[in-house]
């Protein structure tokens, strides 16, 4: 691979909110293990209110913040990085994030070996699943494209609050470019808690962008089976759960739904535990409503998104 570091040019896009006890182990992990193919860093901020960037601000990096809530999320802050973003490649990383040594000149080499690649990704954490090079659906999480791939589907939609990896990946899917997930660890994520992280998913609206994704893509059939497949199992919860309504009216039939709910609480607590199946129920009401919410609302144009509004920090050294 050392015959090519010279030809490949790396913008590095990091994301954050609120990630003070991450950030400096996230740049310093980019510095170090991307540095034979790195030509820029640009940390976006979605209005953190914590250290975040007085941290990174120590970093010769490009330093961007959407100042506005109402417009600061993880897609706003991709979108804003690739315009910002000069070269021909360009990786995508959340501000919580290690990243590993092994991953990218594995990734590069991929790209050197395929030209119909438009972006590869790997596992967080452990290898789960496959161990051979695989062609997928979609990347999430650490992801590096090809500009060309990125300018062509129109890279990430600025407006959407969550599923916005999946959005894009079905865009660049469209275009005929393959996505590949490497059997390589490419970070290390923190453990979230199990009840604690869907709230805060929830109170930052990040549930509203499966939706916002529905709406866009409604026709395609593939598209709305392939979600509806992933979430199945919340999808028969909420079934389940909105089909008592209807019994109200007739005394028997809500004997049976009111057992057969008794039932599902006994069981879902005793395999995974009341409070934590509780909380995965309530937050799948409030997923699902949420997500009905914002398909109908729809999803802005991304040409309305006010990049002038960012405030830019160049710091380069």
């Amino acid at each position: 691979m050392d015959d090519i570091h010279d030809d490949i040019g790396l913008s590095v896009v990091v994301v954050t909110y609120n990630e003070e006890e991450h950030i400096a182990d996230c740049l310093d992990s980019i510095f170090r293990y991307c540095e034979p193919y790195l030509s820029e860093v640009i940390v976006v901020d979605s209005n953190s209110t914590d250290s975040t960037t007085n941290i990174a601000s120590n970093y010769p990096i490009t330093l961007l913040q959407i100042t506005e809530e109402q417009y600061a999320s993880p897609s706003a802050g991709r979108y804003v990085g690739t315009q910002y973003a000069q070269e021909d490649y360009i990786l995508f990383v959340d501000g919580d994030l290690t990243l590993s040594s092994e991953w990218l000149p594995l990734a590069f080499q991929q790209f050197n070996e395929n030209s119909e690649l438009g972006g590869i990704s790997g596992h967080l954490n452990s290898i789960s699943g496959d161990n051979s090079d695989s062609e997928v659906r979609y990347i999430k999480a650490v992801m590096l494209f090809k500009r060309e791939a990125l300018k062509e589907a129109g890279t990430f939609h600025p407006f959407l609050t969550g599923a916005e990896d999946y959005e894009l990946s079905f865009r660049i899917k469209k275009l005929n470019y393959q996505l590949m997930k490497l059997p390589v660890i490419v970070a290390q994520h923190p453990k979230k808690d199990k009840i604690k992280e869907p709230v805060r998913r929830f109170s930052n609206n990040y549930v509203s962008g499966l939706g916002q994704t529905l709406r866009l893509h409604y026709k395609s059939k593939d598209y709305i089976l392939f979600h509806f497949w992933r979430i199945k199992k919340r999808l028969l919860i909420f079934s389940f759960i909105i089909s008592g309504f209807p019994t109200l009216i007739y005394r028997r039939a809500f004997r049976i739904w009111a057992l057969a709910m008794f039932a599902l609480f006994t069981i879902g607590g005793l395999i995974f535990g009341p409070v934590r199946f509780s909380s995965y129920v309530i937050i799948t009401i409030l997923y699902i409503t949420s997500s009905a919410i914002s398909f109908i609302k729809g999803v802005p144009d991304p040409d309305c998104f006010p990049l002038s509004e960012v405030i830019a920090e160049r710091k380069l050294s």
